[in-house]
């Protein structure tokens, strides 16, 4: 049986704190630490985030930035958008909230590194906004992202007429 040392033990402190200390050095100030978050996401968007990463280069950080880039001022509309009821579809009596849809989509766990600086504009967003945490915020504007920067590339996701 070996013995741990103080030098091991505050570095395994350290790794259970956030990766080297990170949380410790964003308190003191150091808003360019990138701190690592997780962000639960709908199974289908993480699909599509996979998909457009691959096909761009970009990190999950550089994409969930770009989107709230371009749709931070929607994030209400988005967010209400998102809650209304679908209506029926063509040839339908009743809408998919009529009839029951499924319970909550299935959701996977996706991990961002934005810096401190980052994080101070995006949690205030979630204050500000009808955003009910960080992964909805993020959710509602990477869906409106992907919808506008991959729209030809991939299927509608409108209901196709029966």
């Amino acid at each position: 049986m070996s013995l741990i040392t103080a030098e091991r033990a505050e570095e395994m402190t350290a790794h259970r704190r956030g990766r080297n200390g990170a949380a410790e050095r964003l308190a003191t100030g150091d808003l360019d630490t990138p701190v690592s978050r997780i962000l639960y996401l709908p199974a289908d968007l993480v699909e599509e985030l996979q998909r457009h990463r691959h096909r761009t280069g970009l990190t999950n950080t550089q994409v969930v930035l770009r989107a709230l880039n371009a749709h931070w001022s929607q994030v209400d509309e988005l967010v209400r958008t998102e809650a209304a009821p679908p209506a029926p579809g063509e040839g339908d009596l009743f809408s998919e909230a009529e009839v029951g849809a499924a319970p909550t989509a299935p959701r996977r766990q996706v991990e961002i590194t934005p810096t401190g600086r980052q994080l101070a504009v995006i949690d205030p967003l979630v204050d500000t906004t009808t955003a009910k945490d960080r992964s909805h915020l993020v959710t509602v504007v990477v869906r409106a992202y992907l919808d506008r920067v991959d729209a030809p590339s991939r299927p509608s996701r409108a209901r196709k007429p029966r």
